[in-house]
């Protein structure tokens, strides 16, 4: 038997991609961003969209509501809505609070 050469690598980036889903205000609410683990950055953007309820509920349709992205680096949040109900303004800062408390979980202070 030979001998075999090591191959060294070095990993040279680490990105991770999450879809993460949750119920705000009655609503499904996905959450799509991709982040630098090592060294841990957090998202550039976060990218979103509502479906009106929750899946399983009778009046379930599965048709987004609303649909937009959020910027940390200038707090910018942009959403475009499809038809609007009583409510959409607390649906809305629901997501833009969600949204922030995911950058705030990624972002590491040294």
């Amino acid at each position: 038997m030979g001998t075999q050469a090591t191959t060294v690598r070095t990993i040279i980036s680490d990105n991770r991609q999450i879809m993460a889903q949750t119920i705000i205000s009655g609503n499904t609410v996905t959450f799509n961003y991709n982040y630098v683990v090592n060294p841990q950055k957090p998202p550039f953007v976060i990218t979103f969209s509502v479906q009106r309820g929750k899946t399983g509920d009778q009046d379930f349709t599965g048709n987004f509501a609303m649909t937009g992205s959020y910027f940390p680096e200038n707090d910018k949040f942009q959403f475009e809505a499809t038809g609007s109900k009583p409510g959409d303004e607390t649906l809305r800062e629901g997501v833009l609070n969600e949204c922030k408390a995911i950058i705030a979980e990624l972002t590491v202070i040294n």
